[in-house]
């Protein structure tokens, strides 16, 4: 289970490090106002990190090695769904006897 969640952490923040790396490096040579700079550096991460995950999982899927490089594991997360309780289970928790209705 948390080899699992590791897979889903390390998975989602290598893109994440590599667009803001990216944006950062191609902000350096623009000259804007401090606040603009901050529109275009959060808006730049945003789609530079989206660009980048799908072409690394484009890769991955034509060579399934580069993933270890491109995304920091090869191994594609498997999403568990929790069945059962929790604010879905509206019934039990409108009837506390736990009788059927």
């Amino acid at each position: 289970m948390f080899q699992q969640y590791l897979t889903q952490q390390i998975r989602t923040y290598v893109p994440v490090g590599v667009g803001a790396l990216i944006t950062w490096l191609l902000s350096l040579g623009i000259d804007v106002g401090a606040q603009a700079q901050v529109g275009l550096v959060t808006f730049g991460t945003a789609l530079v990190t989206a660009g980048y995950f799908s072409a690394a999982s484009a890769a991955q899927r034509k060579w399934p090695w580069v993933g270890r490089y491109l995304l920091g594991s090869s191994k594609a997360p498997v999403y568990v769904t929790n069945t059962g309780g929790g604010a879905g289970n509206v019934a039990e928790i409108d009837n506390p006897s736990g009788a059927a209705q």
